[in-house]
């Protein structure tokens, strides 16, 4: 279909009357050596072979000719013909009659060069003089000293023609490279796709760091989409503009990059941690891009590619295959498999294409589907890319099916928690608490305990648990339940068996607690365990300090016993609130505010910075 298509586009220049247009598509003179002879009208050719034009495949050999030679028509204006030739692989000398009359670029030096595409060129008029009723074309013909990518190349469509100048077909490149763009644009739109899977990979590793082979498989397809795309930018400015090695090292530099990465994902996926293989790795599989990317003469870089391309993907396919024998009586999870599969298929593909090269076969193979071809090359990348997608959202699926797991037991552990801590109905009618918790997290570690007396006074305790989330929330349920289970109503004793009963069983933690006797009476006896110091009337209280509970056994602690009217308990979230500029609320504001409801206190330490769990809790005297 694009054959047609482009013949159609050549058939709106056919020539008008006395306008000359010879199709030269057919057989051609040929050898396969080299001697400037060749290009001479009286060179007998007859022993040579013959030649299809256009070509359908690349000719292998360092040096070839074409020769035809061309009866003209009687009248035909000698100063306005043009020889047009079509898409000639390698780089090519033409001659009229003898004369050289133009070049693809230089037959002995390959550093600068065009994209092989249709020529045309002018034949000059003293080219024709000697030739009589004829003209002789020769074309010489040097092999290039490196392959382009497949998808850069125009196939031979023509047009081969001698043609007078005004309906010469100087504008078939063009014309046929829009129509490569339209045969490669499903492979533009796989390049794409393979990049926006990389692109997604890269989000999940961002998510979780300590899964390399989501990164190791990001870079390598950005590496194989971007070489991909890169190669349509060159296409394209190949339109206008001449192309040089130049883009070449940089697409050698990127669509060569796939080979170590593919080793260095398969190590990442099998958890192999050899430092001596990663500098193996190195030594062989970075060379070639190394001097790609220091500009060395393109001979070289090809030729420290031909030794060292396929090291990384045959690491990769032995590690693979040597972990799966080892491991073949274990039952791994279908993401094993898959990774594996993920990273076996694009090393086995690039081992396939090295061993075309090696056997001389072509290593663009794909397929025609109606006017498009797909590469297999990309549809393997496709696939990989599939499945590295698939895994990816099993496991994110996995990850979020674990969070509701935990959120669901945090809320269990925050239900629990809420239920531990004191209803303020049940306290004694005698005083008036107010209490207000705020935690950080789900769960916190702070905690307060009441109980009425039975001549109507109140034990209160309150604490905080170092640490932070599930961990301090449980230990704050052993705690509470201590407390609930002692029968002293000495704040003192309270401590000491509190200390006693968490020694051991704080997981290298402490707690800190403040306990309060409040009777009836009016007085009231205070003890603490490295808590912050209560409050009492606007003032800060002394009580003699004491270590925190959990740390040591044997610990006594000693009370003080005093009178007032309200006293405001604190956990150190209060005073450890911090502002934007890590400005601390501190122990001064604390105290200015001490008088006020525990829900003024709290909230004016939340709107400062909350950083830690906020408990306060006042106790006054009822009215």
């Amino acid at each position: 279909m694009i054959r047609i298509l482009f013949l159609a586009l050549l058939a709106a220049q056919l020539p008008a009357q006395n306008e000359l247009w010879i199709d030269l598509s057919g057989d051609w003179r040929t050898i396969e050596n080299d001697n400037l002879a060749y290009a001479s009208p009286g060179f007998d050719d007859s022993a040579w072979n013959t030649l299809q034009v256009p070509q359908r495949k690349r000719q292998n050999a360092d040096w070839r000719w074409l020769r035809r030679t061309i009866q003209l028509p009687a009248g035909v204006d000698r100063g306005q013909l043009c020889i047009s030739v079509g898409t000639i692989f390698d780089v090519f000398e033409i001659y009229a009659n003898g004369q050289r009359i133009g070049a693809s670029s230089s037959l002995q030096s390959f550093e600068k060069t065009t994209l092989p595409r249709p020529m045309t060129f002018a034949i000059p008029a003293e080219a024709l003089a000697s030739g009589g009723d004829s003209v002789l074309i020769a074309l010489r013909i040097r092999a290039r000293v490196f392959s382009y990518p497949p998808s850069w190349r125009l196939p031979d469509m023509g047009p081969w023609v001698l043609s007078s100048s005004s309906v010469a077909p100087f504008d078939a490149a063009e014309k046929q490279m829009a129509l490569n763009f339209q045969r490669y644009s499903l492979s533009l739109l796989f390049a794409l796709s393979i990049l926006f899977c990389g692109g997604l990979s890269l989000v999940g590793w961002r998510a979780e760091p300590s899964r390399k082979d989501l990164f190791w498989f990001s870079l390598l397809a950005a590496a194989k989409a971007l070489g991909t795309l890169y190669t349509y930018i060159i296409m394209a400015d190949s339109t206008s503009t001449p192309w040089n090695a130049e883009g070449f090292h940089w697409q050698y530099i990127v669509s060569h990059l796939d080979s170590p990465l593919v080793a260095f994902l398969a190590l990442a996926i099998l958890g192999i941690e050899s430092r001596w293989l990663r500098w193996l790795l190195a030594i062989f599989c970075l060379p070639a891009p190394i001097a790609a990317l220091l500009h060395a003469p393109i001979s070289s870089t090809i030729a420290l590619n031909t030794w060292n391309l396929q090291f990384g993907p045959a690491v990769a396919v032995l590690a693979i295959c040597w972990m799966w024998w080892r491991q073949r009586h274990t039952h791994l999870p279908v993401e094993e498999h898959l990774l594996r599969a993920a990273v076996l298929l694009p090393a086995m593909n690039t081992a396939n294409n090295f061993l075309a090269r090696l056997v001389g076969g072509s290593t663009n193979m794909g397929r025609t589907l109606g006017e498009f071809y797909l590469s297999y090359d990309l549809s393997f990348w496709l696939l990989v890319c599939g499945l590295m997608v698939v895994l990816l959202l099993r496991r994110l699926a996995a990850a979020r099916q674990e969070s509701q797991r935990l959120a669901g037991e945090i809320e269990a552990a925050r239900a629990v928690q809420q239920l531990l801590l004191p209803a303020q109905q049940a306290v004694a009618s005698a005083f008036a608490i107010e209490a207000v918790y705020e935690p950080a997290q789900e769960v916190g570690g702070d905690f307060y305990w009441t109980r009425v007396l039975p001549d109507g006074g109140l034990l209160l305790a309150v604490g905080d648990v170092s640490g932070k989330g599930l961990k301090a929330a449980m230990l704050v349920s052993v705690t509470v339940g201590i407390l609930r289970n002692e029968k002293s109503n000495s704040p003192a004793a309270i401590l000491g068996a509190l200390n006693e009963g968490l020694v051991g069983h704080t997981g290298g933690g402490f707690v800190t607690c403040c306990c309060a006797r409040f009777d009836i009476s009016g007085g009231v006896t205070i003890a603490n365990a490295g808590h912050p110091s209560p409050y009492c009337d606007g003032l800060e209280l002394e009580p003699p300090a004491g270590l925190p509970v959990g740390i040591s056994a044997g610990i006594e602690y000693e009370e003080l016993v005093l009178t007032g009217r309200k006293f405001t308990f604190v956990s150190d979230g209060v005073v450890e609130a911090a502002n934007a500029s890590g400005e601390l609320f501190g122990f001064e504001r604390t105290r200015e505010i001490s008088s006020k409801s525990a829900r003024q206190i709290a909230d004016a330490a939340k709107q400062w910075g909350q950083n830690d769990d906020i408990t306060v809790v006042t106790v006054a005297l009822a009215e």
